[in-house]
């Protein structure tokens, strides 16, 4: 009886005793909708503290470093000189606003429109949490005295139910400022901001916000190529020949992603894929993903390497999209039958190892050795070894050796071309170590037998992930041929060379290698049709 009158108490209870979620403050809802660029950061304080401590962190505040950080302080107060004497102290101004905000540690929202037709910006959010701690009321004030130095007239009025600030000047700057929730929210247009301002209160809808943003990464930044004039004129003019069949018409966003985890320092770039697009990156994605085979085979004395998983046929649907124009020249001889065929006789993984020196640079791979999985190893070389048998050139140039029960032919004899079909891969080498290297590989007996990566490369392959399809790993065990190699490029710089000097290159680097920051890994995985290239360092 009058359960109605319970039940409506019951429902008011609820109603108003529980905030709801639509009521919680949203700094998105206060970002443009169209946003060519959506970013998130950890306030300095927050950066600061998990920057610090990472090995990165440690280089940069450590003694190695104080030479450099001594000569900055003291152009920085060069600026201060040179400020002091004008009408906009524009580096004081902001040295103010980073004593107040050094120790933030709420949360920094940012987006950026564009204006298509004209290629301008038409507006731009800034938005700053609310930590509890910081005063974001002294920083708005800051503000507020650098506009008036500057010259301009901060009007100020109630506006959608806010006390606000704002300049409107169409000839130099429209800015806009104003508290929402405690949080401290700048705007700026290039025109008619006041307006610009107003439709975004009262437009709901928000742009697509990074996929981190729950605070899991220190920063985040996503950008939508869709609103990027020249990324569309790329598209559709003669780079559009090689971008269009590789598939990156159907990428419409990218987003980076910098996480520091403990000592190392994880970045993640995440090419957004339209689901069920063929692209580039379906290569390296076959129906049965895994790296083992070819990590199992890279040889331990390369200091660069990269191991991959494949789809051959996937390669060769690729490669028949190509304009011929665009096909490189080592493969010009290649039919679409012996793309077919090797498809048909190749496995699932490859490796390419680099240079045996660690003076080189990241992309050196001079002393080559490849290594291809074999769906049939012994049947592929029976077929090479008829091959050979059919040619009297061919095989008066062969020889074959053998090590440890394992037949390895040499073509060409001296520094030649040095193969064998090892472990079920076929192993290619070439200068005056590939005869070493493949030894190398007959003699290795798994991952683990990798000299030159050790602990270091653990640890980054921990963060790589178990289900990466690909690695890319750089390794340079001597600082000294680090440094050197460092030291030439800076001398091809001649505005560098004034300011860093060769002590100070040597120490760094040979700090670097105490903290393991002479070793790289890349790693490429996908999260459903999405694409993450992540570098741990």
């Amino acid at each position: 009886m009058h359960r109605w009158i319970l039940n409506l108490a019951t429902a008011c209870c609820c109603l108003f005793a529980t905030p709801t979620t639509a009521q919680d403050f949203d700094p998105y809802d206060l970002l443009p909708e169209d946003s060519l660029v959506v970013a998130e950061f950890s306030g300095l304080g927050t950066l600061r503290n998990s920057f610090g401590a990472t090995n990165l962190g440690e280089l940069i505040t450590g003694n190695a470093l104080k030479p450099l950080r001594l000569w900055l302080e003291m152009e920085w107060e060069k600026l201060h000189q040179i400020d002091a004497d004008s009408d906009s102290p524009t580096s004081l101004f902001l040295e103010a606003i980073y004593e107040e905000l050094r120790d933030h540690s709420g949360r920094v929202y940012f987006g950026l429109s564009m204006d298509l037709e004209r290629e301008t910006p038409s507006l731009a959010s800034l938005i700053i949490s609310d930590d509890g701690e910081t005063d974001l009321q002294r920083v708005h004030e800051i503000y507020r005295t650098h506009i008036a130095d500057l010259g301009y007239e901060l009007r100020q009025h109630e506006f959608v139910g806010r006390k606000a600030w704002y300049i409107d000047d169409e000839e130099s700057r429209s800015d806009f400022t104003f508290f929402e929730d405690g949080n401290l929210v700048f705007c700026n247009a290039k025109s008619d901001v006041v307006e610009r301002v107003r439709t975004l209160l009262e437009t709901s809808a928000h742009p697509v916000a990074p996929s981190s943003r729950t605070g899991s990464a220190a920063c985040s930044v996503r950008v939508d190529l869709t609103r990027i004039p020249m990324w569309q004129s790329w598209l559709d003019g003669p780079l559009g020949k090689l971008l269009q069949p590789l598939g990156f018409a159907e990428v419409p966003a990218i987003e980076l992603r910098v996480t520091p985890n403990d000592e190392r320092l994880v970045v993640d770039c995440e090419l957004t894929i339209d689901e069920g697009a063929t692209t580039l990156f379906d290569c390296f994605r076959p129906p049965q993903a895994d790296l083992e085979p070819a990590l199992a085979v890279v040889p331990g004395d390369a200091a660069i390497w990269v191991a991959s998983c494949v789809d051959w046929a996937r390669v060769g649907e690729l490669v028949r999209t190509l304009s011929p124009e665009l096909m490189p020249s080592a493969l010009s001889d290649f039919t679409q039958d012996d793309i077919d065929e090797a498809a048909q006789d190749l496995g699932t993984t490859f490796f390419i190892a680099g240079s045996q020196r660690t003076d080189v640079s990241i992309g050196d791979f001079s002393d080559l050795c490849i290594g291809l999985q074999l769906n049939n190893a012994s049947a592929l070389e029976e077929h090479m070894s008829a091959f050979f048998a059919s040619d009297d050139a061919l095989r008066a140039r062969l020889e074959t050796n053998d090590y440890r029960d394992q037949r390895i032919h040499t073509l060409g004899f001296g520094n030649g071309v040095h193969f064998a079909v090892v472990k079920n891969q076929m192993i290619m080498a070439a200068g005056d170590g590939g005869l070493d290297r493949i030894h190398a590989v007959v003699d290795a007996d798994g991952p683990s037998d990798r000299r030159l990566l050790g602990d270091g490369f653990t640890a980054r392959r921990k963060l790589a992930g178990d289900d990466c399809v690909l690695m890319y790993n750089a390794d340079f065990e001597s600082p000294e041929d680090l440094a050197r190699t460092v030291l030439a490029s800076i001398e091809r710089r001649s505005g560098l060379s004034a300011v860093v000097a060769p002590e100070l290159v040597t120490a760094v680097c040979r700090r670097m290698r105490e903290l393991d920051l002479l070793g790289l890994l890349f790693s490429l995985r996908f999260d459903g049709a999405n694409v993450i290239w992540r570098t741990v360092w």
